[in-house]
């Protein structure tokens, strides 16, 4: 009898902690399931039915330059989505989510809008650095000439596209104007023969110049091209004493539909915060100003309005200098971000630059 009873309390004692053991692995995997659960991960599984959607109807996509966009809740009819409100409910967020789908040249960009409230928003790029608000002195976002303008000595706008940093300049119409961080290549601006100096000193005419033919064959963007937009470029030239910095000046000539450009003369004396820097006459820009490099020079794309050669470049020092055009200077690409390019992580500073996506 004792035996039995033995037997009976070792196989409730098995029982016991089989139903334990069971407990404690569905809470585990409960637990797991809950973390591995994210609002980037929601929205890669919309992103992943919008591009199968598009791929059985193909003629619903949109034509060059066009967008489109669809809700969840047509994915989710059209048997391409699981309820979005399921999806999220581990995330305790009732949610709803907006694909946009954007024709570049024939390249399709798809962008993911989820919308769960208190809880979650995709941010742009452009929203989310502008959530942190603007500033009125030191470093930061400053509202100036209709424009968000970074500016000071080492404001927080590092960003980083194919592996390679940029800083962004300025915000306009929510779309961020980058340049290049890095020494990219040491050229010429222009080196043609000039009538006026007889001899090759080169042409201050940006839409003929070597730099603008370098650029028209850069390829240093590789993941992040369907994200660029078509610049504007800004070749107006000016005299040294000028002192309008809304850029007028540089906008009295544009050349459009560029991919890359160079900086305009006014975009590096506003990124100073020295009330002394008015003009590329006073060396005083080179203060309080992040795009001063220090060890190298670095051309603009603003010719000097006395001749037909010289160019405005930013010295080793950060001060402004007349140069002549054949002169040899880094080039610092600039690119343009679509108002609809997606913040992924980052806080600007250069440990932790901006990502995108």
């Amino acid at each position: 009898m004792n035996g039995e009873k033995k037997k009976l309390l070792i196989i409730a004692g098995a029982i016991v902690g089989i139903v334990i053991l069971t407990i404690i692995i569905l809470l585990i995997f409960h637990a797991v399931t809950n973390r591995k659960m994210t609002f980037a991960k929601v929205e890669t599984t919309v992103l992943n039915a919008t591009k199968k959607y598009y791929k059985d109807n193909q003629t619903l996509l949109p034509e060059n330059g066009k967008q489109v966009s669809i809700s969840d809740a047509t994915l989710t009819a059209g048997g391409y989505l699981k309820a979005l409100n399921e999806i999220t409910a581990k995330l305790e967020a009732t949610c709803t989510a907006t694909s946009v789908v954007t024709n570049k040249d024939g390249s399709y960009r798809y962008t993911v809008l989820l919308d769960c409230g208190d809880k979650y928003t995709t941010k742009t790029l452009s929203s989310y650095v502008q959530s942190a608000g603007t500033v009125t002195s030191g470093d930061g976002l400053y509202q100036l000439n209709g424009e968000l303008v970074f500016r000071g000595e080492n404001p927080n706008n590092y960003i980083k596209l194919s592996g390679k940093l940029y800083r962004i300049v300025k915000i306009v119409d929510n779309k961020a104007l980058l340049i290049y961080n890095e020494r990219l290549v040491a050229m010429p601006w222009d080196n043609r023969y000039n009538i006026d100096k007889a001899f090759t000193v080169g042409i201050n005419d940006y839409n003929v110049s070597r730099i603008h033919d370098k650029l028209l064959t850069l390829d240093i963007i590789t993941n992040e091209k369907a994200m660029l937009a078509k610049q504007t470029l800004y070749t107006g030239k000016r005299a040294e004493s000028d002192t309008y910095n809304d850029g007028s000046i540089e906008k009295s000539n544009i050349l459009e539909n560029q991919v890359f450009g160079v900086l305009p003369l006014y975009d590096y004396i506003n990124a100073s915060t020295d009330n002394n820097c008015m003009s590329a006459a006073t060396k005083s820009c080179s203060n309080y100003n992040y795009l001063n490099k220090y060890d190298y020079s670095w051309w603009t794309i603003t010719g000097d309005t006395s001749t037909s050669y010289n160019v405005y470049s930013i010295e080793e020092d950060g001060t402004i200098d007349i140069v002549k055009a054949n002169s040899n200077n880094y080039v610092r690409p600039t690119v343009l971000l679509e108002s609809d390019v997606l913040y992924a992580s980052g806080d600007g500073t250069l440990e932790k630059p901006y990502l995108v996506k």
